[in-house]
C-alpha cells in the first residue's frame, strides 16, 4: 500500500511501493495533502519508508518540487532517500535538484537534506 502522511506539522512520509503503477493515483493525491501543508510554509516528505522505486517516482518527485515552487511559493525538500533511488535520480542528473547528499554514496541505505545545499538549488525549478 501506498501513502504519504502527515508525520507533524510540516514533515510527511511516504511510504510503500512507487513506481509506474502507483504514481497516476498519487500525483493528486498526495498533491491534495502537501498543498494543504504547503499554507502554512515549507515542508519536509521522508522518504525511508519507499520500500521500492522506479524513474516514475523521480518524475512525481520533481513534479510535486515544481507545483510546490510555482503553486504555493514554499520549499518542498525530501529527505532520507533510499539508496537505490538516491542512485537513480544521481544517474539522471537530479541529484542536486532534489538536494540529495553526494557523500552519502550508492552503497548507502538513505541520504541526507542539506538546508544549505537546497538553498540555491530550487530557483530553477518551475520555470
Amino acid at each position: 500500500m501506498i501513502a504519504l502522511e502527515p508525520v507533524k506539522p510540516g514533515y510527511l512520509a511516504l511510504r510503500g511501493t512507487v513506481d509506474a503503477g502507483t504514481v497516476p493515483a498519487l500525483l493528486e493525491s498526495g498533491w491534495n495533502k502537501l498543498k494543504r501543508c504547503l499554507e502554512e510554509g515549507d515542508v519536509v516528505v521522508d522518504l525511508s519508508a519507499v520500500s521500492d522505486a522506479d524513474s516514475a517516482a523521480l518524475a512525481l518527485l520533481v513534479c510535486w518540487l515544481r507545483r510546490a515552487r510555482r503553486d504555493q511559493g514554499h520549499r518542498l525538500c525530501y529527505v532520507q532517500f533510499p539508496g537505490e533511488l538516491a542512485a537513480l535520480a544521481g544517474l539522471c542528473g537530479l541529484d542536486v535538484l532534489l538536494c540529495i547528499d553526494s557523500d552519502a554514496g550508492a552503497g548507502s541505505k538513505s541520504s541526507s537534506f542539506s538546508a544549505a545545499a537546497c538553498e540555491g538549488n530550487t530557483d530553477h525549478v518551475g520555470k
